[in-house]
């Protein structure tokens, strides 16, 4: 099965083509050059020679990060799913920062306005276990002992290859109506109007 993957949550956007839980080619731009995903996406394709009728669903990442950015990536998803009528897996952003390794990681990335998003995530044989994602104050982020720091170092893009096959297999999958998005901070609207989210 090949599924087709992009998340614009961070500085760096990612695009990427699996098929099953490996990757078949990958592209990391910046934010400025992500202005067209369906044309990135179809790049990809392009280079496998494949066509969008051979996709058997989409992935997005979901936030936290960018409220435009995971606007965009969840649109351009949600309108893929819609004219194919193919479903879409929700990726939890933070695990672009998870090594293709089995362990407990704390992935702690600058969350805006003196912030600081971060999440557990366990990778195990049995597949990955989510702890709630949070934007916290930086002074109060701590570490638990069995947890290994993670930041922004680098983007795992076969982590992400293997949580989409995993929850393929396990039919989590969302319809272009039902994307759930993580938002964690307030929008610049209502910051300024002061309107609860």
């Amino acid at each position: 099965m090949y599924s087709l993957f992009l998340d614009l949550s961070f500085d760096q956007a990612c695009f990427a083509l699996f098929q099953d839980s490996s990757v078949v080619c990958s592209a990391l731009v910046g934010r400025d050059q992500s202005h067209q995903p369906c044309a990135i996406w179809n790049e990809l394709l392009t280079q496998q020679q494949l066509k969008l009728a051979n996709i058997g669903c989409f992935a997005c990442g979901i936030g936290p990060g960018s409220y435009t950015g995971i606007r965009n990536a969840a649109a351009t998803a949600q309108a893929s799913s819609y004219v194919t009528e193919k479903p879409i897996v929700a990726v939890p952003s933070l695990l672009l920062y998870v090594p293709d390794e089995w362990g407990f990681y704390r992935v702690a990335l600058p969350g805006g306005f003196g912030g600081t998003y971060t999440q557990r995530i366990e990778f195990s044989k049995q597949g990955f276990i989510f702890g709630q994602p949070k934007q916290i104050p930086e002074k109060d982020f701590v570490v638990q002992a069995d947890e290994r720091l993670i930041g922004k170092e680098k983007i795992y893009v076969s982590t992400i290859a293997k949580f989409v096959n995993q929850e393929w297999q396990k039919k989590n999958l969302y319809e272009a109506t039902s994307l759930p998005l993580q938002y964690l901070r307030k929008t610049q609207a209502e910051l300024t109007s002061g309107v609860a989210k």
